[in-house]
């Protein structure tokens, strides 16, 4: 009996072990904290003066290090500070990396810019330039000068960069008259803007001129060959994420070239390969290594390949039917084209091989009333490399090597404002010029081209409204009309 008790005590003894031997919990994994976003005030004058201030907390703890978006595409704020020249609301919400490669999303807050009134203006005064775009140290932007439609001579006053100037006058001819008038040269590169007050109450400071001048000989700006006629032919921009290293990008690759190669679709259709996929290991990865991290996430790329149509519309894939693949791509081309384009790109170009600088006078004709924006990018053909999933592509082409600056330095992937931001009229023409140094030897000038297009907002958003790609870099392209 003894033993039997015995026995019973171990079993007991086992089960209490047993009981207190469980395996420990683990850890929970922290959860972060809400990320808002509060923006003072939330209406604000378009006149590029006026501040919208964003706060942007985490918990309790006010940070800095976020990053913005507007109106869906990530943009920089300095200083966490919004102004802008073109009225519309704005919506903004920001990104803060809590803990190494983890992000937390803010709520969105709007700011809302009210077109500048004209406060102390009079529609009386007015001034125009005969060139936006001058070499430095060798060109000339002429103003005229009007009041109530007659040309004046004296008077006035000239204000560069918010700073009364006194500029030097020239004999022109106006009207057959000849008159005394205002021009600008300059032995330095940048955007200088320019505004004129007369009878102490009138000034065209809500509608500055603005002079970009530039490093390198400025090409003439193609010839019109329909003047008249805004009645443009459309392009798709295709952009294509992709990358030597990517094993399910070929599923996209092999249907976008039979697409390129069929008759039918290969004049609908602009083409830019974007090498973002490990761009170290890429031989056919943009140059600029702020573009190649960059560039994905401004389009808001989280996997790859991955196909835009005109930035607005993602092409659905499939990573083992090719066929499929084509098909979405033929259709949201065609649906691209069906829309007719509220504006037309021309584009001059100079290259510098020596230097291996090229330089692009765009032109962009408007069709519709709106608010442009144009881009340039360098692409390259016929760079060798060997496909990951594929055993038959080895050669690469229309990837983008640069992207052009804008004329501070200043990057942005959406394109950079035409008429000082204001909203072009129908049938104007405005031109933005762009440099690009083309600094890495390993890319081939023979196998280059230029892709620009155009893009404009459409509520919370931008889309390309047309787009052009050049045979090399130095041919011209002309605005293409409707037959």
């Amino acid at each position: 009996m003894k033993k039997f008790f015995s026995i019973i005590a171990m079993i007991a003894a086992v089960t209490v072990m047993g009981v207190s031997c469980d395996p420990p919990q683990p850890t929970p994994e922290p959860t972060p904290e809400t990320l808002t976003a509060n923006v003072t005030p939330s209406e604000i004058t378009a006149d590029g003066e006026s501040k919208a201030v964003f706060t942007v907390k985490y918990g309790d703890k006010a940070v800095s290090n976020v990053k913005a978006y507007v109106n869906g595409v990530e943009t920089a704020l300095n200083n966490l500070t919004f102004t802008t020249k073109t009225a519309g609301t704005y919506k903004f919400y920001f990104s803060y990396e809590w803990t190494t490669g983890k992000t937390v999303k803010s709520n969105e807050v709007s700011v809302t810019a009210k077109a500048a009134q004209a406060s102390g203006d009079s529609s009386g005064l007015t001034m125009s330039v005969d060139n936006t775009i001058i070499q430095v140290n060798k060109g000339r932007a002429i103003f005229t000068i009007k009041h109530n439609g007659k040309v004046i001579e004296s008077g006035y006053k000239m204000y560069q960069n918010s700073t009364e100037t006194s500029l030097p006058t020239t004999e022109v001819t106006i009207d057959g008259k000849k008159y005394k008038q205002p021009y600008f040269e300059s032995k330095q590169t940048g955007t200088f803007s320019f505004y004129v007050t007369y009878n102490i109450t009138e000034s065209t400071k809500n509608t500055p001129i603005s002079v970009q001048v530039n490093n390198d000989a400025i090409p003439d700006r193609t010839t019109d060959p329909n003047p008249s006629s805004t009645s443009f032919k459309r392009r798709a921009m295709v952009m294509q994420f992709t990358g030597t290293d990517c094993g399910f990008c070929p599923y996209i690759i092999e249907p976008l070239e039979t697409m390129a190669a069929d008759a039918a679709y290969k004049d609908k259709f602009s083409w830019a390969a974007i090498h973002t996929f490990n761009p170290l290991n890429d031989p056919a990865a943009p140059r600029n290594s702020e573009d190649q991290q960059k560039l994905g996430s401004t389009f808001g790329v989280s996997g790859y390949p991955t196909v835009l149509v005109d930035i607005g519309t993602l092409v659905g894939n499939s990573n083992n039917n090719i066929a499929l693949n084509l098909a979405n791509l033929k259709k949201a081309v065609d649906n691209s084209v069906a829309n007719a384009p509220s504006a037309g790109i021309s584009a001059a170009m100079t290259l510098d091989e020596n230097n291996r600088v090229v330089t692009a006078r765009v032109s962009v004709k408007a069709k519709d009333s709106k608010v442009y924006r144009v881009s340039m990018w360098l692409l390259e053909d016929n760079i060798k490399g060997a496909q990951n999933g594929s055993s038959t592509i080895n050669t690469h082409d229309h990837a983008v090597r640069y992207v052009a600056r804008g004329t501070d330095g200043s990057v942005n992937y959406i394109g950079y404002e035409l008429n000082d931001g204001k909203a072009m009229s129908a049938g104007q023409i405005a031109d933005y010029v762009f440099t690009i140094n083309i600094k890495d030897q390993t890319v081939k000038l023979a196998n280059c081209k230029l892709i620009f297009f155009v893009t404009t907002s459409t509520g919370n958003s931008y889309t390309v409204v047309n787009s052009v790609v050049s045979k090399d870099l130095k041919t011209a392209v002309p605005f293409e009309y409707k037959n």
